[in-house]
């Protein structure tokens, strides 16, 4: 998440080479807001990164994916005449095809950040007679939230109210006015 930078668990990426390259692969991130692509079997040449599911409460951010880099596979030898295989990514672009920043290698991984962020919720309740099912009006929830959020709105003709363009958090929902002639149960 962009805003809290707090790892996300449940986004899955599809790594696909392209062109003639046909290497493929599906990965989830972690709780720890990882997904481990392995290239070291990987073929040189095209690859997408996608994100085809984001975690639940997220979307994708507008710089999201797909991405496409080039792996670059060389190959040296040591003065021993050991050969080795050295691999690159480079050029990597967002969806746009504008450059991404640079990933850091660490530990021959390198490291990308994809971020997304968090879907705007609403919550509508609907006040009803518990014999007759029947709409009230009258009613007045209280919502209280993350960050300070505290509304109070009242139901409409058809017993309906909604709070709207709620962030990700714990709430608490109170009915503070009863119709005429009801009692409030005590359920919050």
């Amino acid at each position: 998440d962009q805003n809290a930078e707090k790892l996300l668990d449940g986004a899955v990426f599809t790594l696909q080479g392209t062109g003639d390259n046909s290497d493929f692969s599906v990965e989830r991130t972690t709780v720890y807001g990882v997904a481990n692509f392995d290239l070291s079997n990987a073929k040189a040449g095209e690859y997408k990164l996608t994100e085809i599911k984001t975690p639940d409460g997220y979307k994708a951010s507008d710089s999201s994916c797909p991405w496409t880099f080039t792996l670059e596979v060389n190959t040296v030898t040591d003065s021993k005449g050991v050969k080795h295989e050295i691999r690159r990514v480079k050029g990597i672009k967002d969806k746009n095809g504008e450059k991404v920043n640079t990933p850091t290698l660490t530990d021959d991984s390198y490291n990308c950040t994809i971020y997304n962020t968090s879907k705007k919720q609403t919550l509508k309740v609907t006040k009803k007679d518990s014999k007759t099912g029947e709409p009230l009006t009258g009613a007045v929830f209280s919502l209280t939230g993350p960050n300070g959020y505290n509304e109070e709105r009242h139901v409409d003709v058809s017993g309906v109210v909604k709070f709207e363009d709620l962030e990700p958090g714990d709430y608490e929902l109170k009915e503070t006015t009863v119709p005429v002639g009801y009692m409030l149960s005590g359920k919050t």
